[in-house]
């Protein structure tokens, strides 16, 4: 895998590393453009200096990727589907400090940046959804950013405070089985609230989505929010489905992607009443780890399923070069090695939350991103 990092001094600087390390590496720039429009203008809001970058790629199945992005210093860039003015901690409820992302199935340079030919949407709605990373530093300089590049997809770590991480990924699955589709983005942040998320409730309580890169995969809450996305025509039907609910939405192209912390399934109970349970393939190999053997934490792939008309779940594949692990071995930025491959390790948001008394909180997730493969 080709591996970057380095420093970023503002949002506007990193995603312009993003694009000089894509275009490097085979990915054709679309647009790359100053862009200081967002949904809302009010008070305190920022676009100054925000940039909108457009993306495509083919990918090794023939499949065509399509991705946008846009940076913002303090903005709403997400539609309007959550336009209000009140706000939590100082921040609106759909404000951005940093970085979102969604896809697209083309191209169309008189669109907005995130109304792009197929986009995904809120129900019933024309009203664009998508992930992001926020709370970024507005002028930093010393921290850090990370970006693992595989053959068809790309993870970006991108620091925003001391041991503390955000996470962007988008590209195409490793596919299980053969299906027209598989493009997919992912972030730490939904855009249904991206803000409220980010803040504590109380003084000892996180709100418990909030940490949600690929959907909290050992937390068992990728059903509430949207911070995964994949693209698939299955069943008749081509669209982007999601890994949860923007807002109260429950359409059949949303809610209906689990990652491995909650796979469900239906049988009848021993008392002949027919129910709906959750068995969880992340949190099965993540509570078994570290090995008692050897003390190396388990890598577990971040499996992704959808439902199917019949309401069974189709395993349909995994992010490559990503792993699930129980990081209580490992400091931030840690390296290991198995075989050939080189693996560094980050925890899934903030080392300090796992050590205070926070709670909805699993204690030591961590992701391992393959850094070398011969």
């Amino acid at each position: 895998m080709i591996y970057q990092s380095g420093t970023y001094s503002s949002m506007h600087d990193l995603l312009g590393t993003i694009k000089t390390f894509l275009q490097t590496n085979g990915w054709t720039i679309n647009k790359w453009e100053l862009d200081q429009q967002g949904y809302q203008s009010y008070t305190g809001l920022d676009y100054t200096g925000a940039m909108r970058l457009h993306i495509q790629k083919t990918a090794s199945d023939s499949s065509v990727m399509y991705f946008n992005f846009k940076s913002v210093k303090r903005g709403i860039i997400f539609g309007d589907h959550l336009a209000q003015t009140s706000q939590i901690n100082g921040r609106y409820y759909s404000e951005i400090r940093g970085i979102g992302i969604n896809g697209s199935t083309g191209y169309n340079a008189g669109e907005d940046w995130d109304e792009q030919p197929g986009y995904p949407v809120s129900k019933g709605t024309s009203k664009s959804i998508g992930a992001c990373i926020t709370e970024l530093p507005g002028s930093s300089g010393t921290y850090s950013y990370y970006i693992f590049h595989s053959t068809d997809a790309c993870v970006i770590v991108v620091q925003i405070g001391d041991n503390r991480f955000v996470y962007l990924a988008f590209g195409l699955l490793k596919k299980s089985g053969v299906y027209t589709g598989g493009q997919f983005y992912a972030g730490s942040s939904e855009s249904y609230q991206p803000s409220y998320r980010y803040w504590y409730e109380s003084t000892n309580r996180r709100d418990p989505w909030r940490a949600a890169f690929l959907g909290n995969i050992v937390d068992g809450y990728s059903y509430k929010i949207s911070t995964l996305a994949v693209y698939l025509n299955v069943d008749g039907s081509a669209a982007w489905r999601h890994n949860g609910k923007e807002g109260s939405d429950d359409s059949t192209n949303i809610a209906n992607l689990q990652t491995g912390a909650q796979v469900p399934y239906s049988r009848t109970d021993d008392s002949g009443v027919y129910r709906q349970y959750a068995i969880s393939l992340n949190e099965f190999i993540y509570d078994r780890s570290p090995s008692h053997f050897n003390n190396v934490s388990i890598l577990a792939p971040v499996y992704i399923f959808v439902r199917r008309a019949t309401e069974r779940y189709t395993y349909i594949g995994r992010p490559e070069g990503v792993r699930v692990l129980n990081r209580t071995p490992y400091t931030s930025g840690a390296e290991f090695s198995i075989a050939s491959d080189t693996w560094k390790v980050f925890p899934a948001f903030d080392i300090e939350d796992e050590l205070s008394t926070i709670i909805n909180f699993s204690p030591h997730v961590g992701f391992a991103f393959l850094k070398t493969e011969v």
